[in-house]
């Protein structure tokens, strides 16, 4: 299945609406201006995840989980290579106290910004596609990124890829978004992305 230019440019709109909002958010956090940018949106088969992220088996991926449930169920990941996790943790980190234990601080810095991003670009699809959701408590793993597309098995084959990324003082910071559909909830939120055409509230 494929997206029209239409579909695809509505959807990398709400996107870019949610991601506008956790800017604004991260910027207080921060205490810095923080851009935040999604060039490229795609509908992609789940098993082509890896090769889009573009990072081999060898290197750790971070990324913070979290799963919605309502008129349309499935889970929203933001996905940062080790690199770009560790620009995050010097940025956001408090660097005076170097005895706190690395994992935690990793995990519980990129638990905060996974929170703030996926909040707002879930919210703002809810809103925007006229349905509410029901969000998880984000959750914070690392693999590689042959795993990511093992560890589901109810989801659609098809999944909505975005590249993002961050600039933080003149930092750039590139992740990746994903957006898993069960398989009826696809179908639904396509009717529900179609639908929108008719009264866009952009």
């Amino acid at each position: 299945m494929d997206l029209t230019d239409l579909q695809l440019d509505f959807l990398k709109e709400i996107i870019n609406i949610g991601i506008g909002r956790s800017a604004n958010v991260l910027n207080q956090v921060v205490k810095n201006k923080v851009i935040l940018k999604v060039p490229v949106v795609r509908l992609i088969k789940i098993d082509e995840i890896a090769a889009r992220i573009g990072y081999s088996k060898d290197n750790l991926l971070s990324i913070v989980s979290m799963d919605f449930k309502g008129n349309l169920q499935g889970k929203a990941e933001l996905i940062f290579p080790s690199i770009s996790a560790v620009k995050i943790v010097d940025l956001l980190s408090d660097k005076e106290y170097p005895n706190l234990d690395m994992d935690l601080l990793r995990s519980g810095t990129l638990n905060e910004v996974g929170n703030i991003v996926l909040n707002s670009l879930i919210g703002t699809m809810g809103n925007l596609l006229k349905t509410r959701f029901k969000y998880s408590i984000p959750k914070y793993k690392e693999c590689n990124s042959d795993e990511i597309a093992i560890s589901y098995e109810s989801v659609s084959d098809n999944v909505i890829f975005a590249e993002t990324h961050f600039y933080v003082k003149e930092i750039n910071i590139d992740g990746s978004f994903i957006l898993f559909f069960e398989v009826k909830s696809f179908d639904h939120f396509i009717e529900l992305l179609n639908q929108s055409f008719v009264n866009p509230d952009l």
